[in-house]
Protein backbone atom coordinates (compact mmCIF):
# COMPACT_ATOMS: atom_id res chain seq x y z
CA UNK A 1 0.00 0.00 0.00
CA UNK A 2 2.71 2.26 0.78
CA UNK A 3 4.71 1.70 -2.98
CA UNK A 4 0.89 2.84 -4.06
CA UNK A 5 0.56 5.99 -2.36
CA UNK A 6 4.35 7.10 -3.17
CA UNK A 7 3.94 7.14 -6.93
CA UNK A 8 0.69 9.25 -6.36
CA UNK A 9 2.55 11.46 -4.22
CA UNK A 10 5.53 11.91 -6.50
CA UNK A 11 2.72 12.96 -9.50
CA UNK A 12 1.33 15.59 -6.89
CA UNK A 13 4.73 17.06 -6.11
CA UNK A 14 5.27 17.03 -10.03
CA UNK A 15 2.06 18.50 -10.89
CA UNK A 16 2.16 21.21 -8.38
CA UNK A 17 5.80 22.27 -9.86
CA UNK A 18 4.45 22.51 -13.06
CA UNK A 19 1.62 24.78 -12.11
CA UNK A 20 4.30 26.99 -10.76
CA UNK A 21 6.19 27.47 -13.75
CA UNK A 22 3.11 28.48 -15.66
CA UNK A 23 2.08 30.88 -13.20
CA UNK A 24 3.85 33.95 -13.95
CA UNK A 25 2.17 33.65 -17.43
CA UNK A 26 -1.33 32.58 -16.78
CA UNK A 27 -1.27 35.27 -13.95
CA UNK A 28 0.04 38.04 -16.88
CA UNK A 29 -2.95 36.38 -19.38
CA UNK A 30 -5.97 36.48 -16.74
CA UNK A 31 -4.95 40.12 -15.35
CA UNK A 32 -3.73 41.58 -19.26
CA UNK A 33 -5.37 39.44 -21.28
CA UNK A 34 -8.77 38.30 -20.66
CA UNK A 35 -9.54 40.68 -18.17
CA UNK A 36 -8.71 43.10 -20.73
CA UNK A 37 -10.92 41.45 -23.05
CA UNK A 38 -14.29 41.39 -21.05
CA UNK A 39 -13.58 44.79 -19.59
CA UNK A 40 -13.58 46.49 -22.53
CA UNK A 41 -16.11 44.92 -24.02
CA UNK A 42 -18.27 46.27 -20.63
CA UNK A 43 -16.97 49.55 -21.75
CA UNK A 44 -18.33 49.14 -25.42
CA UNK A 45 -21.65 49.27 -23.76
CA UNK A 46 -21.20 52.84 -22.21
CA UNK A 47 -20.06 56.54 -23.61
CA UNK A 48 -17.55 56.50 -20.87
CA UNK A 49 -15.05 59.01 -21.40
CA UNK A 50 -11.91 58.56 -19.43
CA UNK A 51 -11.94 60.76 -16.44
CA UNK A 52 -15.68 62.37 -16.75
CA UNK A 53 -16.72 59.13 -16.17
CA UNK A 54 -20.09 57.42 -18.35
CA UNK A 55 -23.10 55.53 -18.38
CA UNK A 56 -24.46 52.41 -19.23
CA UNK A 57 -26.20 52.94 -23.03
CA UNK A 58 -26.43 49.43 -24.19
CA UNK A 59 -25.56 48.76 -27.58
CA UNK A 60 -26.08 52.19 -28.99
CA UNK A 61 -22.28 52.41 -29.49
CA UNK A 62 -22.57 49.78 -32.23
CA UNK A 63 -25.94 51.06 -33.52
CA UNK A 64 -23.47 55.09 -34.35
CA UNK A 65 -20.76 52.97 -36.21
CA UNK A 66 -23.42 52.14 -39.13
CA UNK A 67 -24.00 56.07 -39.11
CA UNK A 68 -20.64 57.34 -38.88
CA UNK A 69 -19.58 58.47 -42.14
CA UNK A 70 -15.64 58.59 -40.89
CA UNK A 71 -15.74 54.79 -39.41
CA UNK A 72 -17.81 53.36 -43.33
CA UNK A 73 -14.89 55.11 -45.01
CA UNK A 74 -12.17 53.80 -42.34
CA UNK A 75 -14.19 50.32 -43.56
CA UNK A 76 -14.23 51.16 -47.17
CA UNK A 77 -10.50 51.50 -46.80
CA UNK A 78 -9.66 48.69 -44.90
CA UNK A 79 -11.47 46.25 -47.70
CA UNK A 80 -9.97 47.77 -50.50
CA UNK A 81 -6.43 47.26 -48.65
CA UNK A 82 -7.23 43.95 -48.00
CA UNK A 83 -8.42 42.59 -51.00
CA UNK A 84 -5.23 44.13 -52.91
CA UNK A 85 -2.84 42.68 -50.17
CA UNK A 86 -4.14 39.09 -48.80
CA UNK A 87 -3.78 37.56 -52.07
CA UNK A 88 -0.42 38.87 -52.98
CA UNK A 89 0.52 37.72 -49.47
CA UNK A 90 -0.75 34.46 -49.40
CA UNK A 91 -0.82 33.16 -52.51
CA UNK A 92 2.09 34.99 -54.59
CA UNK A 93 4.11 34.70 -51.21
CA UNK A 94 4.00 30.79 -51.67
CA UNK A 95 4.90 31.33 -56.05
CA UNK A 96 7.57 33.63 -54.75
CA UNK A 97 8.72 30.61 -52.28
CA UNK A 98 8.46 28.14 -54.71
CA UNK A 99 10.74 29.73 -57.65
CA UNK A 100 13.19 30.30 -54.24
CA UNK A 101 13.20 26.55 -53.99
CA UNK A 102 13.64 25.45 -57.43
CA UNK A 103 17.11 23.75 -58.15
CA UNK A 104 17.20 25.73 -61.24
CA UNK A 105 17.18 29.24 -59.28
CA UNK A 106 21.09 30.72 -58.56
CA UNK A 107 21.78 32.53 -55.01
CA UNK A 108 18.95 31.36 -53.84
CA UNK A 109 20.19 32.28 -49.84
CA UNK A 110 21.23 35.82 -51.05
CA UNK A 111 17.81 35.96 -52.46
CA UNK A 112 15.94 35.02 -49.83
CA UNK A 113 17.95 37.22 -47.31
CA UNK A 114 17.03 40.09 -49.97
CA UNK A 115 13.56 39.52 -49.42
CA UNK A 116 13.20 39.04 -46.05
CA UNK A 117 15.54 42.08 -44.77
CA UNK A 118 12.29 44.35 -45.08
CA UNK A 119 10.98 42.56 -41.75
CA UNK A 120 13.89 43.68 -39.72
CA UNK A 121 13.72 47.34 -39.41
CA UNK A 122 11.53 49.32 -36.95
CA UNK A 123 8.18 50.48 -38.55
CA UNK A 124 9.17 54.10 -37.82
CA UNK A 125 12.42 53.30 -39.98
CA UNK A 126 9.92 51.91 -42.57
CA UNK A 127 7.64 54.78 -42.82
CA UNK A 128 10.49 57.22 -42.47
CA UNK A 129 12.06 55.79 -45.56
CA UNK A 130 8.91 55.96 -47.80
CA UNK A 131 8.50 59.27 -46.96
CA UNK A 132 11.90 60.21 -48.29
CA UNK A 133 11.14 58.19 -51.18
CA UNK A 134 7.35 59.85 -51.68
CA UNK A 135 8.71 63.29 -51.58
CA UNK A 136 7.76 65.08 -54.61
CA UNK A 137 11.07 66.48 -55.34
CA UNK A 138 13.75 64.04 -54.14
CA UNK A 139 11.69 60.97 -54.09
CA UNK A 140 12.96 58.31 -56.94
CA UNK A 141 9.66 57.32 -58.19
CA UNK A 142 9.12 60.98 -59.19
CA UNK A 143 12.70 60.96 -60.66
CA UNK A 144 12.01 58.16 -62.53
CA UNK A 145 8.55 59.51 -64.22
CA UNK A 146 10.57 62.71 -64.85
CA UNK A 147 13.73 61.10 -66.80
CA UNK A 148 11.21 59.39 -68.68
CA UNK A 149 9.82 62.64 -69.86
CA UNK A 150 5.99 62.32 -67.56
CA UNK A 151 5.23 64.38 -64.76
CA UNK A 152 6.03 64.31 -61.26
CA UNK A 153 3.30 63.11 -58.76
CA UNK A 154 2.86 64.20 -55.31
CA UNK A 155 2.90 60.76 -53.71
CA UNK A 156 2.54 62.42 -50.06
CA UNK A 157 -0.75 64.56 -50.85
CA UNK A 158 -2.59 62.73 -53.45
CA UNK A 159 -5.33 61.06 -52.12
CA UNK A 160 -6.18 59.15 -55.29
CA UNK A 161 -2.21 57.55 -54.58
CA UNK A 162 -2.87 56.85 -50.90
CA UNK A 163 -3.96 53.57 -50.33
CA UNK A 164 -1.75 52.31 -53.84
CA UNK A 165 0.63 53.73 -51.65
CA UNK A 166 -0.11 51.74 -48.28
CA UNK A 167 -0.54 48.79 -50.37
CA UNK A 168 2.43 48.77 -51.44
CA UNK A 169 4.15 49.62 -48.08
CA UNK A 170 2.52 46.48 -46.74
CA UNK A 171 3.03 43.88 -49.71
CA UNK A 172 7.00 45.17 -49.88
CA UNK A 173 7.74 45.13 -45.79
CA UNK A 174 5.62 41.14 -45.20
CA UNK A 175 5.82 39.80 -48.62
CA UNK A 176 8.95 38.38 -47.23
CA UNK A 177 8.32 37.03 -44.09
CA UNK A 178 5.32 34.99 -45.27
CA UNK A 179 7.69 33.78 -48.14
CA UNK A 180 9.77 32.33 -45.58
CA UNK A 181 6.95 30.54 -44.10
CA UNK A 182 5.83 28.95 -47.24
CA UNK A 183 9.58 28.16 -47.55
CA UNK A 184 9.87 25.70 -44.35
CA UNK A 185 6.75 24.55 -45.10
CA UNK A 186 7.89 23.56 -49.13
CA UNK A 187 10.97 21.97 -47.33
CA UNK A 188 8.09 18.97 -46.03
CA UNK A 189 6.71 18.26 -49.12
CA UNK A 190 7.43 14.32 -50.33
CA UNK A 191 10.25 15.00 -52.65
CA UNK A 192 9.11 11.51 -54.86
CA UNK A 193 5.56 13.41 -56.08
CA UNK A 194 7.56 16.19 -57.44
CA UNK A 195 9.90 14.38 -58.82
CA UNK A 196 7.37 11.31 -60.29
CA UNK A 197 5.02 14.59 -61.37
CA UNK A 198 8.75 15.90 -63.54
CA UNK A 199 9.07 12.17 -64.80
CA UNK A 200 5.51 12.20 -66.18
CA UNK A 201 6.20 15.51 -68.41
CA UNK A 202 4.41 17.97 -66.20
CA UNK A 203 5.55 21.63 -67.45
CA UNK A 204 6.82 24.12 -64.14
CA UNK A 205 3.47 25.78 -64.01
CA UNK A 206 1.38 23.05 -63.48
CA UNK A 207 3.88 21.11 -61.11
CA UNK A 208 2.84 24.47 -59.15
CA UNK A 209 -0.76 24.46 -59.98
CA UNK A 210 -1.81 20.94 -59.86
CA UNK A 211 0.85 19.75 -56.81
CA UNK A 212 2.34 22.50 -55.05
CA UNK A 213 -0.78 24.65 -53.97
CA UNK A 214 -2.58 21.56 -53.12
CA UNK A 215 0.02 20.03 -51.10
CA UNK A 216 0.88 23.65 -49.43
CA UNK A 217 -3.12 24.31 -48.86
CA UNK A 218 -2.55 24.25 -45.16
CA UNK A 219 0.36 26.69 -45.00
CA UNK A 220 -1.61 29.11 -47.83
CA UNK A 221 -4.96 29.09 -45.48
CA UNK A 222 -2.39 29.91 -42.53
CA UNK A 223 -0.88 33.05 -44.20
CA UNK A 224 -4.13 34.55 -45.20
CA UNK A 225 -5.64 34.05 -41.99
CA UNK A 226 -2.88 36.17 -40.36
CA UNK A 227 -2.69 38.71 -43.19
CA UNK A 228 -6.60 39.06 -43.22
CA UNK A 229 -5.94 39.71 -39.28
CA UNK A 230 -3.05 41.86 -39.65
CA UNK A 231 -4.73 44.25 -42.22
CA UNK A 232 -8.00 44.94 -40.30
CA UNK A 233 -5.25 45.69 -37.70
CA UNK A 234 -2.94 48.10 -39.73
CA UNK A 235 -2.26 51.11 -37.37
CA UNK A 236 1.44 51.62 -37.57
CA UNK A 237 2.42 51.99 -41.23
CA UNK A 238 -0.88 54.41 -41.95
CA UNK A 239 -0.02 56.57 -38.89
CA UNK A 240 3.58 56.87 -40.05
CA UNK A 241 3.12 57.32 -43.70
CA UNK A 242 0.06 59.84 -43.38
CA UNK A 243 -0.05 61.10 -40.09
CA UNK A 244 -3.14 61.26 -37.24
CA UNK A 245 -5.32 63.29 -39.62
CA UNK A 246 -4.59 59.85 -42.36
CA UNK A 247 -3.52 62.54 -45.37
CA UNK A 248 -5.51 64.48 -47.48
CA UNK A 249 -9.43 63.97 -47.45
CA UNK A 250 -8.27 61.26 -44.83
CA UNK A 251 -7.64 59.22 -47.95
CA UNK A 252 -5.23 56.53 -45.91
CA UNK A 253 -8.05 56.36 -42.90
CA UNK A 254 -8.09 53.10 -41.42
CA UNK A 255 -9.90 51.07 -38.75
CA UNK A 256 -6.92 50.70 -36.74
CA UNK A 257 -6.16 54.72 -36.97
CA UNK A 258 -9.89 55.68 -36.60
CA UNK A 259 -9.87 53.20 -33.64
CA UNK A 260 -7.24 54.99 -31.91
CA UNK A 261 -8.60 58.06 -32.94
CA UNK A 262 -11.54 57.99 -30.84
CA UNK A 263 -9.97 56.04 -27.77
CA UNK A 264 -6.96 58.21 -27.36
CA UNK A 265 -7.46 62.11 -29.31
CA UNK A 266 -11.17 62.43 -28.36
CA UNK A 267 -11.13 59.86 -25.32
CA UNK A 268 -14.79 58.13 -26.68
CA UNK A 269 -13.23 55.04 -24.81
CA UNK A 270 -16.78 53.97 -25.19
CA UNK A 271 -17.22 54.01 -28.60
CA UNK A 272 -13.67 53.51 -29.46
CA UNK A 273 -13.94 50.00 -27.78
CA UNK A 274 -17.26 49.37 -30.06
CA UNK A 275 -14.66 49.76 -33.30
CA UNK A 276 -12.58 47.28 -31.85
CA UNK A 277 -15.21 44.55 -30.94
CA UNK A 278 -16.78 45.17 -34.28
CA UNK A 279 -13.42 44.64 -36.29
CA UNK A 280 -12.96 41.35 -34.43
CA UNK A 281 -16.47 40.24 -35.62
CA UNK A 282 -15.24 41.20 -39.75
CA UNK A 283 -12.30 39.42 -39.14
CA UNK A 284 -14.18 36.29 -37.18
CA UNK A 285 -16.32 36.21 -40.09
CA UNK A 286 -13.71 36.70 -42.81
CA UNK A 287 -11.86 33.84 -41.20
CA UNK A 288 -14.74 31.17 -41.32
CA UNK A 289 -15.39 31.98 -44.82
CA UNK A 290 -11.68 31.83 -46.12
CA UNK A 291 -12.12 28.13 -43.52
CA UNK A 292 -15.17 27.26 -45.12
CA UNK A 293 -14.18 28.05 -48.83
CA UNK A 294 -11.10 26.43 -48.60
CA UNK A 295 -12.65 23.28 -46.89
CA UNK A 296 -14.52 22.90 -50.17
CA UNK A 297 -12.17 22.99 -52.36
Amino acid sequence: MTTAIRPKRARSRTHKIGYLFIAPFLLVFLVFQLGATIGSFGISLTNWKGASGGQFVGLSNYAALFADADFLSALGHTLVVWIVTVPILSFGALLLAHLLNLRATRAKSLLRTLFFLPVLPPLVVVGVLFLLLLDPVFGLPNIFLQAIGLPAIDLRNDPNVALPVLSVVIIWRWLGYNMTIHLAALQTLPTEVLESAKVDGVNAWQLFWHIVVPMSKPTLIFTAVMSSIGTFNLFDEPYVLFGPEAGPNQAGLMLGTYMFRQGFVFFNLGYASAIAYTVAIIVLIITIIQLRVTRND
